[in-house]
């Protein structure tokens, strides 16, 4: 899930990079606090709320449309997700042990 976030974060950043906006920039037209947009360039950490603002700040928000037209994911890609995930989490349990 770390991967999927953070792909998502990196494809936003290269957008606004594009459009030439900075981080503030993109903050004020999409109405989303700057802290926001750092956060969730660097951890891929955003509301859904947040994330269709700033898709639409950026012009595509199309992508939301299309995002549950696509076929299912296979047993194979749900025990990735799953795998992936449990890593996360288990890495976050050491963390917090320390």
């Amino acid at each position: 899930m770390l991967a999927i976030k953070m792909g998502i974060a990196a494809r936003v950043r290269q957008r606004r990079k594009e459009q030439k906006l900075s981080q503030k920039k993109l903050a004020e037209t999409s109405r989303v606090s700057l802290g926001s947009i750092k956060r969730f360039e660097r951890k891929g950490e955003i509301s859904l709320k947040s994330l269709l603002k700033i898709s639409f700040a950026l012009g595509y928000e199309h992508g939301f449309v299309e995002l549950f037209d696509k076929k299912p994911l296979s047993l194979n890609e749900v025990v990735s997700e799953y795998n992936e995930l449990k890593s996360e989490l288990l890495q976050r349990a050491e963390q917090r042990k320390k």
